[in-house]
């Protein structure tokens, strides 16, 4: 459970960097889905989820 808790945390850590970087540079929030998650490809939902979330 330790494990599958840091995963989530340091996902949505780097989502909510990303997302945050994207709102500075002024950029669509349509160009959310596109933000690359590809470090968190080997979480099991990852395919389900990575997109989606952002």
């Amino acid at each position: 459970m330790g494990r599958a808790r840091a995963d989530t945390y340091d996902c949505l850590i780097n989502l909510r960097a990303r997302i945050g970087r994207l709102l500075e540079e002024d950029r669509p929030i349509f160009d959310a889905p596109k933000v690359d998650q590809s470090s968190f490809s080997y979480l099991k939902l990852f395919e389900a989820l990575a997109g989606k979330n952002a």
